[in-house]
């Protein structure tokens, strides 16, 4: 939970810096054209680099602290496993998840039960190779099956853990 926490705050500072580097330099540059100095080319390009990506680590922070804050706030069941030669139906323990496999379990569930790998990368702004030893991780568990498909891999889940 420590490490979630901490994940959060870098994110949510990243997002700050990048509202405070905005407003700065736009407050630089209004009052440069505002007091009637020139500004050359390269201060132009300067600005325009910076704004822009101020605007896509505002976006994708704020993406990635809507997503955690929600599965925060969804109070997530644990997901119930069936064991081996156990009965369709028959009471079973819930086998309890982590937090990023409970992540990649919410969105799949979300996607309808079924979600391509790349997909899912995206979605949860995780890496490529965290998804991909988690999706192992919940395939060992029985909780996801992968099935090939072009370039990337369809994750579904098992039985009863599409509600």
């Amino acid at each position: 939970m420590f490490g979630e926490s901490r994940f959060i705050l870098v994110v949510a500072v990243s997002a700050i810096y990048s509202v405070v580097s905005a407003t700065v330099a736009t407050s630089v540059f209004l009052t440069t054209v505002a007091l009637g100095y020139r500004i050359s080319l390269f201060g132009i390009v300067a600005y325009a680099v910076v704004i822009g990506s101020d605007i896509v680590i505002m976006y994708f922070s704020s993406r990635r602290l809507l997503y955690m804050f929600s599965s925060l706030v969804a109070n997530r069941p644990a997901v119930q496993v069936q064991e081996p030669g156990q009965e369709q139906g028959e009471p079973h323990e819930a086998l309890p998840l982590g937090e990023r496999e409970q992540i990649l379990v919410d969105a799949i569930r979300r996607n309808g039960g079924s979600a391509l790998q790349n997909s899912l990368v995206e979605v949860t702004g995780m890496s490529s190779p965290t998804v991909s030893r988690i999706i192992s991780s919940l395939e060992n568990k029985g909780i996801v099956e992968k099935k090939r498909h072009g370039m990337t891999n369809i994750i579904s889940l098992t039985g009863s853990r599409k509600k």
